[in-house]
């Protein structure tokens, strides 16, 4: 049986060498579930990343406009799973409202929520694992 998952974040490539992550982060509150956004400057991929699914925009994204659009339909706050686990699932969430927004293309929250759904092995491979949910300030309906 598989106990482990794979460790998610989102970044916003802004040159051909860097990026901004946005890293929903366990870690807060009493019991240490509470998500918060931290964001950082990322000079490039390192040997710890697994797995890199990339969709191009519809249109420029700006961080703070990113940032104020996750504000906005009040995904900066997020509750883990009690296993500690939610970085998957809050970023199904966030693909969604992109798509919904218009700033992705059809389908692609479901092709994430897809890649999200593996457990991605090094060097190589992937199986199927559940994807426990955690809970954004406003519920959202699969």
């Amino acid at each position: 049986m598989l106990t482990t998952s794979n460790y998610w974040v989102l970044c916003l490539q802004n040159s051909d060498s860097s990026s901004v992550m946005f890293d929903m982060a366990p870690g807060y509150g009493s019991s240490g579930l509470r998500g918060k956004i931290e964001v950082s400057h990322l000079e490039k991929y390192t040997g710890e990343t697994l797995h890199v699914f990339t969709y191009q925009p519809l249109q420029t994204v700006d961080v703070d406009v990113f940032m104020g659009f996750v504000c906005e339909n009040r995904r900066d706050a997020f509750t883990f799973s009690p296993e500690w686990e939610g970085c998957r699932f809050w970023l199904t969430v966030v693909m969604r409202d992109l798509e919904d927004a218009g700033w992705l293309e059809k389908d692609s929250a479901d092709q994430a929520k897809e890649a999200l759904q593996m457990y991605w092995r090094n060097p190589e491979g992937s199986e199927p694992r559940a994807m426990r949910e955690g809970r954004c300030i406003r519920e959202v309906a699969w």
